[in-house]
């Protein structure tokens, strides 16, 4: 399969997914405060991870990670009648970290480079 039409698949399911979440999944836990930031399907179409973004921590993303693991197979169901596929893959939702990460570091530039700024550093 060539790499351009997997990342086209990607690109299907990752919108898919996305309205699901938004306006089937009914599950309290799996509310508005996630967002599906990519897809990754195996050649043999046998899983996708599913790389979501997290807008809350702690129990409460532990407790909607388990929302979405629970409702994996309804959400599969219903991308498959989306997305023509000959094979609907299994889906793994995997937290993803990386807007917290750039939050995170951007605090701990600003807090190097930010006294240096007031001092008139730069000039």
């Amino acid at each position: 399969m060539s790499e351009l039409r997997l990342e086209r698949i990607n690109g299907e399911l990752q919108r898919a997914i996305s309205e699901i979440l938004r306006s089937e999944v009914k599950d309290p836990r799996v509310g508005r405060m996630c967002t599906v930031v990519r897809v990754r399907v195996t050649p043999d179409f046998d899983m996708a991870r599913v790389y979501v973004g997290l807008l809350c921590d702690g129990p409460e993303a532990d407790e909607m990670m388990r929302g979405l693991k629970q409702a994996s197979g309804f959400i599969a169901r219903q991308a498959g009648k989306r997305v023509r596929l000959r094979r609907t893959p299994r889906l793994e939702f995997v937290k993803d970290d990386s807007a917290a990460y750039a939050v995170y570091m951007s605090k701990k530039i600003d807090e190097v480079v930010g006294p240096a700024r007031k001092d008139g550093g730069d000039e």
